[in-house]
């Protein structure tokens, strides 16, 4: 059975999937169409067995070779690799990547049954590393296999078999993250009101809307903490009663921005939603209450609203705002 793997491309990428098998005992090909491969010089340093090839090639390339491994960077189209990958492809032999041998890695870890098509694009890999990066530096994947890569190091502490350096502690918590991640990214957006908490308002307590578009594992999160909130500081004509409940994400980043919620987090938190900045050393005067407060100023009872700010004279503050001075409608595009 032939035990050689071809890699198609010598870049960063082609390097990394060269070491990985060499480490693994696996004898490699690697094919690249310059006559100076970037990574030409590292590969003969680690995978000094390896063969280079740079001729096109076709169907007599696969002769010896169990699989293929194309580099994402290497078009399929390219006239030098498009016989050899029209033969692959009719003979049903296999063209891989690198994120094949990433999932190789996990079966080897006995992680499966989990979705791994949430896992083929960067910014999958990207809220991988996010999730395992602590799980990961607890097994030290490198430090425990260094005696395969560091000349003059003590092979007697190898691992006995691949991956066996991981202990079935690690592996639980990997297989337990890496489930949490699938699922998380398999969600679907759904409409989320905040948490029934005691006493707690549904609605935000600034602009009034009663449900936000998120993911069921994110929905706490997104809503935050119960909040406490002086009415009349939010343009409530009681000042001595106050509300509770929870912000949404966009009233809670402008209750950040300056500092505490009150009626500066509404104006720049209702700003923000209808598309204009404040320049600065400007600030926002809406002298009459009346036309903007926050819903939690508005009488027990209320219901919330279905669109943020509902419960405002929308299109009036707008005119209002596009002749005051200190204001400017945002790009689109910067939205």
């Amino acid at each position: 059975m032939p035990t050689t793997t071809l890699i198609l491309g010598l870049g960063d990428s082609g390097l990394a999937m060269a070491r990985w098998l060499a480490r693994s005992g696996e004898a490699v090909r690697v094919w690249d169409s310059r006559a100076e491969p970037p990574q030409a010089a590292a590969l003969a340093e680690h995978v000094p067995s390896a063969t280079v090839l740079s001729a096109p090639l076709d169907e007599a390339a696969l002769a010896g070779i169990k699989r293929v491994l194309k580099s994402p960077g290497l078009s399929p189209t390219d006239d030098r690799i498009a016989a050899l990958l029209a033969a692959a492809h009719a003979a049903n032999f296999p063209v891989q990547g690198e994120l094949d041998l990433f999932v190789e890695a996990l079966d080897a870890l006995r992680i499966r049954g989990a979705r791994t098509d949430a896992l083929t694009t960067a910014a999958g890999v990207r809220d991988f590393v996010d999730t395992l990066a602590w799980v990961g530096s607890r097994a030290t994947w490198a430090a425990r296999f260094a005696p395969l890569q560091l000349p003059g190091a003590d092979p007697g502490t190898c691992a006995v078999g691949r991956w066996s350096h991981v202990s079935r502690e690690d592996v639980g918590l990997i297989a337990s993250e890496y489930r949490t991640l699938v699922h998380r990214r398999m969600e679907v957006p759904m409409p989320y009101t905040p948490p029934a908490r005691e006493g707690g308002l549904r609605g935000c307590l600034l602009c009034g809307v009663g449900s936000i578009v998120t993911t069921e594992s994110l929905a706490a999160d997104a809503w935050g903490s119960l909040e406490r909130v002086q009415t009349g500081t939010i343009g409530g004509a009681n000042r001595a009663s106050s509300a509770r409940g929870h912000l949404c994400p966009n009233c809670r980043a402008a209750v950040e921005q300056v500092g505490a919620p009150g009626m500066s987090a509404v104006e720049r938190a209702l700003m923000n939603h209808l598309g204009f900045k404040v320049r600065y050393g400007s600030t926002v005067n809406f002298t009459d209450e009346s036309v903007v407060h926050g819903w939690a100023a508005l009488p027990p009872g209320t219901p919330a609203n279905d669109e943020p700010w509902a419960h405002l004279d929308l299109p009036r503050i707008t005119r209002a705002l596009q002749v005051e001075y200190y204001a400017e409608p945002i790009a689109e595009s910067a939205r």
